[in-house]
């Protein structure tokens, strides 16, 4: 029988979910737990340290700052997903920084535990890989709709993928807490003005209610339509049911 994890949250956490009843019991022998307030450096570009990081409970911004100190956004991670493994994997210093968003509980593996769960259990390898082209996929899908779609529709599309990411099947989202205007515009390189016109433009067209604590994006299906008008195809991992193959693979 597979050992009480040592935080509940560990038996949500993706990579986990996918491992039989010996790696889990491993897996969990190799956590431990460390909490961080909001707006708290996890660490920072270019760090030395190698731990993976899984998101037991709140929210996680992972960021770069330009030289002249812009902010560029990359992603928000929730519950249930794992962040640092780059460096966990090819030992190199930190890609980016991750500040906790909300408070935030996180389950520490060192690098060495990581790379032995990997290797000694295809589950997990096979788990990885898959977060990490899925990590591609997304990557590919920003840089064509940078190159190529309205800063308008950016934005649309950005409150697309993050209703995506909440609602599962269903057709509408409650985004709790309300995205940041400025973490939106950054991750779609963009202004806060852009952000609030956007937001207020789906809100006068029914998309988009303001609730306690959050908004609701109330009709994902007619907010996908509106998308896909303005760029004119079905964007790489945020528009449809999946996103494209990657260039490499076709």
């Amino acid at each position: 029988m597979t050992a009480p994890p040592p935080h509940p949250g560990l038996d949500r956490v993706q990579l986990f979910q996918a491992l039989p009843e010996e790696a889990r019991t491993y897996a969990y022998s190799q956590c431990h737990i460390r909490r961080f307030m909001a707006g708290q450096v996890i660490f920072d570009t270019d760090d030395d340290s190698r731990d993976v990081y899984f998101v037991l409970q709140g929210l996680v911004r992972v960021v770069i700052f330009s030289p002249g100190g812009r902010e560029v956004a990359f992603n928000v991670v929730g519950a249930g997903v794992c962040f640092g493994e780059l460096s966990a994997l090819d030992g190199e210093p930190r890609s980016a920084s991750c500040v906790a968003r909300t408070n935030a509980e996180l389950a520490v593996m060192s690098a060495g535990a990581f790379q032995r769960l990997c290797c000694d259990y295809p589950e997990a390898a096979l788990t990885m890989m898959r977060h990490l082209s899925a990590m591609v996929r997304k990557s590919t899908g920003r840089i064509l709709d940078l190159s190529v779609v309205a800063a308008n529709n950016r934005v649309q599309g950005e409150m697309l993928r993050l209703a995506r990411e909440v609602a599962g099947e269903k057709p509408s989202a409650t985004l709790r807490p309300p995205p940041i205007h400025a973490e939106v515009a950054s991750r779609v390189s963009t202004t806060r003005e852009t952000v609030a016109r956007v937001i207020s433009d789906l809100t006068k067209q029914g998309l988009i209610e303001k609730t306690r604590g959050g908004i609701i994006v109330t009709d994902i299906p007619r907010l996908e339509e509106l998308v896909e008008q303005g760029r004119g195809y079905r964007g790489l991992g945020l528009v449809g049911s999946g996103p494209l193959p990657h260039p490499a693979t076709q």
